[in-house]
């Protein structure tokens, strides 16, 4: 695609390049050591290996390309002479793999490798891996990178070297008091840089002292991704500056040479959108002084081989300052070539094989003027968004001794989502700017593409711009302009009669290719068009642009000649064309109203692209109202495939048995001339296909049955069933409620108003002692031994609480009738009776005795109760929703007033002391008391509730976070935003997504799932370790006190520790499920209420709290109020189940102190099912 572009263009430039090849030939006749390359590896992929694959061969070097497996087809491979698979399509596994690049470069015994631009261009460590080796890295010495690399230390280096640099901090005090105090010295605006890296990562703009925490905290986030490494410098900002840079050349020998600037003010989030050489307004003098610093800064570093100096210069008083060093050949080099008429890219082989320079700094000319204009796929009309998929129509401009297209992509090629969008370069030369300029804004016009929305038309436009026209270039300019840059636009009438012309010719000529395949081909129907005898044919075009619908009549007057008008208005005008094929392009040529114009054509599925000598036009042609509404009915049966007409099975795309997904081709059917493709609308499995080949059907005819139709039907009656099945269980359960009877002292016990129809008082009158009382019924108490009503446990804890005068006694009665209650508690009618010769085996004589009784109580009640629960809810119907479908039991209102009001305590003689924890210190050395001791709780009953804590933990909410990370991260990539994923990106770019209404539309899910990431800095590490703990069920991978590694780095304190973790995503995962303060609506309402720090001032609530008391290593105490002091808190064991043990007292005290309740939601079965991990 890319023409003799090299070839001199005058005398001088022909006499340079007979003295460069003299000059090579003096190289290897004085080089003591020049090593010959004759086979390259090229570490890269896209247009800059073709680029380089076509000066190797240019000059007899064998090429090697590498590609990951989204690759495999690609343009680079096609044309290396040998290429390699390194693994799958993300970049960490496969472009940025040093060990599998090194392995291949010697598998294929290739002398050096180049690393193109991007990926490992700029590494330090793959430098001086290609140097252990003895692998010749076509680049710069790894120090030259290294230096140039840190912004701080380059700044350090070129204010040294004499070159200019800008005011600002490059110290290593990275703490924010520092960065603060010397961003007021400098003053503000002032620009916050990553140390590290390059194309405008971790870069943020301070307008003001008020936005500097906020622009500090993002660079450092950004960067820490980007180049692992959160170091920032600070600059004062040069509001609008010019973006001018120098190419500069060294060899092994100490030679360096500049190749003159290129400018790349143009930007847009800090990336270049056009270059141009030589810098619009530039003097002699200042061209040859920016020059000089530049070839002063390549050998202040040792540099060797292709670099450029980046400069901000004052768009006014065209003052310069040193702002970093690329240390790679830039993408936008060709515009130096054109101005030059050398290649860099041999001048890279030669000097990587030793060889001096091949012209010194006064053989070196400026001819004309270049520019460069990258194409994307992206759309600048939604904030310049990438693009990713098929590049269904591509043409790309002819390229000429002054057109260059540099593209490593060709037609019905994919644009991946897991790399960087540009679709390709064009680059054009001129005598002068002005005659350069009109032939990019000419070849713009030629370069045609559909099928994915590319920045062609934004480009045109700014190319108009008569700012940009008369070279008032800056960094601001797109801000600075965007309505002109961004017109409304109106759709000529011109192009919608152009694209029905069209649509008639493209008919005409799939008719005419039909009518060859027919049995027939002189039938008149199946060679004529809309033929009717003594009539004139009117027939309407429909076409939408955007939200406007427009309608074309067409009246047909003679065989090729058309009347048409627009929308019903104005005069009639007579239109006659032609649609020929060329190049393998549709072009029309069309007559309207006697001016003739010649336009490209593309139609793709419902679309049609017009490409005008202005801009491209896209008319989308609606579905037919009868398409429509079999499309609906099919969305109302979407197992089934119907013919939308009648007409002839032209293909069968799929067998019976055939697994397809929404969207695959099924067959195609044609009728009218007509071609029909059938889609599945759903995922699933053929069952049938109802037709073949050749056969005609009927509209309606039905031609496909998936099988997954009767699995939902099936599905469906079994839901119904459950759904019929729970609702009458819960009437009956309703229906059958019974009070529960309580004495005069229970209810203000119990808190129990007078009013609640769910409680009655005892009846009160004094029995005489041979009278039998009236039947009592009893809830929850099976009577084998004593009567308690329910509420007793609590009567043990009332310091002024003396047993009654009198007890109840029971006697079995006639006929005993025990039933299970409707809402499954157990009661027992009975005849009860009071005595004063009561024996002492049947009365509860103190503490101990009720315990006992109270834990028989329990202990039947769980045998009993139907809604007993022996493992973790799953009843979410979706990891953010609240439990919504609830047993007839837990949703009984008895059961919601009464699940946790027995709650025994033990007996102090009877409580045993808990073994050591796993990895906590021994007894003594933090002099924390074992706290379980003091609530009397059982050493095997803690083990039992801290595995069942961990599996809770695991499988309500760290699997679901993972899972949930996962979706949107799908989801973003399928709205082409894979560089925007979960653990890819920074927290502030992520917030910033969750408040974006599209997205927001798109994935509802991402602004819920934001809080739980929002623990540390370093989404990376987070997002991988959330994804390991989440292994296993029950977090095999915890590290109480560490985590895991972080790339090739082991764990520092610098990273969350997992309990950190684990303690924050269940914090969150709290907040979603409980209601926020009526005063603090904007608050977490389990965060704010229930979590603490250590020297914080403690919520004031009544429950218990939970006191983070260090961070690392890990310890957590319990506050059990709001007016706790820190005296009073208690103090959790140290170790490996701190953590947990935190989490199981906080539960316990809920439970026993606070009857199971979170505020007004139950933490129990009936509510969010958190306390099953201690009642299971």
């Amino acid at each position: 695609m890319v023409a003799d572009n090299d070839r001199p263009r005058n005398q001088a430039q022909i006499a340079g390049m007979n003295h460069l090849t003299l000059t090579v030939r003096d190289t290897h006749q004085l080089a003591s050591q020049v090593n010959r390359i004759n086979k390259i590896l090229i570490a890269n992929r896209g247009e800059i290996a073709c680029r380089v694959t076509r000066t190797a061969r240019k000059l007899g070097v064998k090429t090697v390309a590498v590609y990951s497996e989204a690759d495999r087809n690609s343009m680079h491979v096609e044309q290396a002479d040998e290429a390699y698979c390194i693994g799958p399509a993300q970049s960490s596994q496969s472009y940025l793999r040093q060990d599998k690049i090194i392995s291949v470069a010697k598998q294929a015994k290739c002398q050096a490798i180049h690393p193109g631009y991007g990926f490992l261009s700029e590494n330090t460590e793959f430098a001086e891996l290609c140097q252990r080796e003895n692998i010749i890295f076509i680049g710069p010495p790894a120090s030259a990178i290294r230096d140039m690399g840190i912004k701080n230390t380059s700044k350090a280096i070129m204010a040294n070297a004499g070159v200019p640099i800008i005011e600002g901090y490059h110290g290593e005090d990275q703490t924010n008091e520092t960065l603060l105090a010397e961003a007021r010295k400098i003053g503000f605006p002032l620009m916050i840089k990553a140390v590290r890296g390059g194309g405008g990562k971790g870069m943020r703009i301070a307008l003001k002292e008020s936005d500097f925490a906020e622009a500090l905290e993002s660079a450092r986030t950004e960067s820490e991704k980007a180049f692992g490494d959160s170091a920032v410098l600070l600059e004062k900002y040069v509001a609008e500056p010019r973006h001018v840079e120098v190419q500069v050349f060294a060899d092994k020998h100490g030679n360096a040479v500049y190749l003159f600037e290129r400018d790349c003010s143009v930007q847009r989030r800090h990336q270049k959108v056009i270059e141009e050489a030589p810098a619009p307004g530039i003097s002699q003098e200042l061209r040859q002084e920016l020059g000089e610093a530049a070839v002063r800064a390549a050998k202040a570093v040792g540099y060797v081989g292709a670099g450029t100096v980046e400069f901000i210069m004052d768009r006014n008083a065209h003052s310069f300052h040193f702002m970093e060093m690329n240390t790679r050949l830039q993408v936008e080099h060709p515009v130096t070539e054109a101005i030059t008429g050398l290649d860099l890219v041999e001048w890279q082989l030669r000097v990587a094989s030793g060889e001096q320079l091949p012209l010194k700094q006064e053989q070196i000319s400026l001819n004309g003027h270049a520019f460069e204009a990258r194409i994307y796929a992206e759309n600048p009309r939604n904030g310049f968004l990438p693009g990713a998929g098929q590049l269904l129509y591509l043409k790309p401009p002819q390229a000429a001794d002054n057109v260059r297209v540099e593209t490593g992509v060709r037609e019905n090629d994919e644009v991946s989502v897991h790399y960087d969008p540009m679709i390709a370069k064009l680059v054009v030369w001129g005598k002068d700017r002005s005659e350069a300029l009109g032939i990019l804004r000419s070849k713009l016009n030629e370069y045609n593409i559909a099928g994915l929305d590319t920045n062609i038309e934004f480009i045109k436009d700014l190319c108009a711009h008569p700012k940009f026209q008369s070279g008032e270039v800056h960094t601001g300019f797109i801000e600075e302009n965007f309505e002109q840059l961004f017109p409304k636009l109106q759709t000529p009438n011109e192009v919608f009669i152009q694209g029905t012309l069209a649509s008639i010719l493209i008919e005409d000529m799939n008719s005419l290719s039909a009518s060859l395949d027919t049995k027939d081909p002189f039938s008149p129907f199946a060679m004529e068009i809309g033929v009717r005898l003594n009539h004139i044919l009117t027939q309407s075009f429909h076409f939408n642009v955007g939200k406007d619908s427009n309608m074309v009549e067409v009246k047909y007057t003679e065989p090729n000649e058309y009347l048409m008008r627009v929308n019903r208005l104005g005069p009639w005008k007579k239109v006659t064309g032609t649609l020929k094929k060329m190049d393998g392009a549709l072009e029309l040529f069309a007559e309207i109203g006697g001016v003739i114009a010649k336009t490209r054509i593309a139609k793709l599925d419902n679309k049609l692209h017009i490409f005008t000598k202005d801009r491209e036009w896209q008319l989308v042609i609606p579905t037919p109202k009868f398409v429509t509404a079999l499309i609906n009915r099919a969305e109302q049966n979407p197992c089934t495939a119907l013919s939308p007409m009648p007409g002839l099975v032209d293909k069968i795309f799929v067998n019976k048995g055939d697994v397809v997904k929404k969207g695959d081709s099924l067959l195609v059917i044609v009728a009218m001339k007509m071609e029909h493709i059938i889609k599945a609308s759903i995922d699933g499995t053929v069952e049938d296909v109802l037709c073949s080949v050749g056969e005609n059907v009927t509209k309606n005819k039905l031609l496909s049955i998936y099988w997954i139709y009767w699995i939902e039907c099936f599905l469906a009656l079994i839901f119904t069933l459950n759904a019929l099945y729970h609702i009458a269980r819960y009437t009956w359960t309703t229906l059958q409620l019974q009070p529960i009877i309580l004495s005069s002292k229970q209810r203000p016990l119990l808190g129990i108003p007078e009013d609640d129809p769910l409680f009655k008082e005892e009846i009160s009158q004094k029995l005489k002692t041979s009278e039998l009382s009236s039947s009592l019924n009893l809830s929850y108490i099976n009577l084998n031994r004593r009567t308690t009503p329910l509420g007793t446990p609590v009567l043990s804890e009332i310091k002024d609480y003396s047993a009654p005068s009198s007890f109840l006694r029971y006697s079995t009665p006639t006929s005993p009738k025990s039933t299970i209650s409707s809402n499954g508690s157990l009661s027992r009618s009975m005849n009860i009776s009071t005595s004063d010769s009561l024996t002492n085996e049947n009365l509860i004589q103190d503490e101990c005795d009720l315990e006992s009784y109270l834990k028989e109580v329990e202990q039947q009640r769980k045998c009993v109760l139907s809604t007993t629960i022996d493992q973790p809810s799953n009843l979410l119907s979706s990891f953010w929703s609240h439990p919504a479908t609830r047993t007839p039991g837990e949703v009984s209102p008895l059961l919601r007033r009464c699940a946790y009001q027995l709650a025994p305590t033990i007996d102090k003689t009877k409580a045993t002391s808990p073994g050591a924890e796993e990895g906590s210190s021994p007894r003594g050395t933090f002099g924390a008391p074992d706290v379980w001791r003091k609530y009397r709780v059982d050493s095997n009953k803690v083990n039992e509730w801290t595995a069942n804590l961990r599996m809770w933990i695991s499988k309500t909410v760290v699997e679901r976070v993972a899972s949930e990370i996962d979706n949107i991260c799908v989801a973003l990539v399928r709205h082409g935003l894979s560089d925007s994923q979960p653990g890819y990106v920074g927290l502030d770019r992520l917030r910033k997504l969750a408040q974006a209404p599209f997205l927001v539309s798109a994935i509802p899910t991402l602004p819920t799932l934001v809080p739980f990431l929002e623990l540390s800095n370093n989404q990376e590490y987070l997002v991988k370790r959330i994804k390991m703990l989440a292994k296993g069920g029950s977090m095999s991978e915890f590290k109480w006190n560490s985590g895991g590694s972080h790339g090739s780095k082991e764990w520092d304190s610098s990273l969350p520790t997992d309990s950190a973790i684990i303690m924050h995503l269940i914090s969150t995962y709290m907040d979603t499920q409980l209601e926020a303060p009526l005063d603090q609506p904007d608050a977490r309402p389990f965060t704010s209420r229930y979590m603490a720090r250590s020297g914080m001032e403690l919520p004031r609530n009544k429950g218990p709290i939970i006191v983070c008391q260090s961070v690392n290593p890990p310890h957590y105490s319990l506050a059990l109020s709001g007016d706790s002091l820190p005296n009073d808190y208690e103090e959790v064991q140290r170790g490996r189940n701190n953590l947990f043990h935190t989490l199981l007292l906080f539960l316990y005290i809920l439970k026993t102190r606070n009857h199971g309740m979170l505020g007004r939601v139950n933490a129990g079965s009936s509510g969010i099912n958190i306390l099953w991990v201690i009642d299971g």
